[in-house]
């Protein structure tokens, strides 16, 4: 975490995808997503350094990719859910 200079926030939601626990894992890929997710995960966290000072990467805020990103995130979560859903 202090390596990356995540703040906490940032930090739960990386975890949350690590954590095995959280998921019923249907797919080998990067934190359990597709391709595609997964990459904009790692885009967010993986490979993105804030400047401190202001907050930003790429002159972005992290609430502002964590917003432009979400709706990918949760759309895939929402089709592996309803796979899951096929399954029970």
């Amino acid at each position: 975490m202090k390596n990356k200079k995540y703040t906490d926030e940032m930090y739960d939601f990386l975890i949350s995808f690590k954590e095995i626990n959280n998921f019923k894992a249907i797919v080998d890929e990067p934190y359990g997503l597709d391709e595609t997710t997964g990459q904009i995960i790692k885009d967010i966290l993986g490979n993105t350094l804030f400047d401190l000072q202001n907050e930003t990467y790429a002159g972005q805020s992290w609430t502002q990719m964590r917003e432009a990103n979400i709706g990918a995130i949760n759309k895939q979560i929402d089709y592996y859910n309803g796979l899951l859903a096929k399954d029970n």
